[in-house]
């Protein structure tokens, strides 16, 4: 069994991931705090992909609109198509991180990284730049939306495994069907 085989076994996994992180981005304002990151806004923006059978048997449905707007998203969901991609803001410390997370793939497209530091940050002592100082930037912040990207999951993971997640789960049908809790 080669790897990609592997993913289609486990996809659902990040499908009930994203799934319950479109549910907290609409609970506490999207707040979420996380043990070592702190406070992070999520918000779920403009595009949502949703999917349902397998092979020949396949429906996929795209979703677009303000996050106010995605209930053709939410009526999908009732319907049961799963949530496989979406685009995610996650905000922390006045930093806005926005990206295309795929579901099945745990994979990241489009991500829009906050701007490099002040232009007088980048310079030397004698006005000129500082060779890969930018670039030295945009790692650490892809670094940053990935680490803060996992610890969602790894929050995520806690609450599915705890026995806590059958209370989760009913809240989160609720909200699927437009009784959403407001916590």
């Amino acid at each position: 069994m080669n790897y990609l085989d592997d993913i289609g076994d486990y996809g659902f996994v990040g499908q009930e991931f994203l799934t319950w992180l479109w549910f907290k981005s609409e609970q506490r304002g999207g707040a979420v705090t996380l043990a070592e990151a702190g406070d992070i806004a999520i918000t779920f923006e403009k595009h949502m992909v949703l999917e349902y059978g397998v092979d020949d048997y396949h429906e996929r449905v795209i979703c677009s609109g303000l996050n106010t707007q995605l209930n053709e998203a939410r009526t999908a969901l009732r319907h049961g198509k799963k949530l496989e991609q979406a685009r995610i803001k996650l905000s922390q410390f006045n930093t806005e991180y926005i990206f295309t997370f795929a579901a099945r793939t745990f994979g990241f497209k489009n991500i829009v990284l906050p701007r490099s530091t002040q232009p007088e940050t980048l310079m030397g002592p004698d006005g000129t730049g500082t060779e890969g100082q930018e670039l030295n930037d945009r790692i650490e912040a892809i670094e940053t939306v990935v680490r803060l990207f996992y610890e969602l999951f790894s929050l995520f993971c806690t609450v599915r495994t705890s026995a806590g997640w059958d209370e989760e789960l009913r809240a989160i049908r609720r909200w699927v069907h437009g009784a959403a809790e407001r916590v």
